[in-house]
């Protein structure tokens, strides 16, 4: 290793000065060097303008929104329930229809219950794993939408979910 490599050039009058020092020790300039740092924010800024001339061109094209409606909006839920088991067991009588252009499946249902006093006081959610082809009406009676509160003298069933076949 040549001693070439222990200096570098002062800036201010070009002599030879080692690279520990942090004055010319002849016309006492300081002896700028990049620090770790310096080279890291340099890599990262590299990173970018790679990044920003390998990514796709953008073409000036307009481009129409088209609002698409939620495929649960188009279900409609008919329901009558009971209580079961001494009262602690909603089951439900559903009926199905989906008016969707599309099949779906696994429609999630969800239940909220009410006290005398109008307060919501429980919900139950439960999922229906079957196809309702689209068009169509599907009835599931004595359905077991699981435990509710004792107190619970009225209850409101949506579905909240569907997913589409494909």
């Amino acid at each position: 290793m040549g001693s070439e490599s222990l200096f570098t050039q002062c800036t201010g009058c070009n002599k030879s000065v080692s690279k520990s020092a942090k004055k010319c020790p002849d016309c006492g300039k300081r002896i700028k060097k990049l620090s770790i740092i310096h080279w890291v924010g340099i890599f990262f800024i590299a990173l970018i303008v790679i990044g920003i001339a390998n990514s796709p061109k953008r073409k000036n094209t307009e481009i129409l929104a088209v609002e698409k409606v939620p495929l649960e909006e188009n279900m409609d839920l008919e329901y009558t329930w009971t209580k079961e088991a001494f009262g602690s067991i909603m089951e439900v009588d559903f009926i199905i229809t989906n008016n969707n252009d599309v099949d779906v499946k696994d429609i999630q249902i969800e239940c909220n219950h009410f006290a005398k006093s109008g307060t919501e006081i429980d919900s139950n959610n439960r999922t229906i794993y079957e196809v309702v082809k689209h068009g169509s009406k599907k009835r599931y009676p004595n359905f077991n939408m699981g435990f509710m509160h004792s107190q619970a003298v009225k209850s409101s069933c949506f579905v909240k979910k569907v997913l589409e076949v494909k």
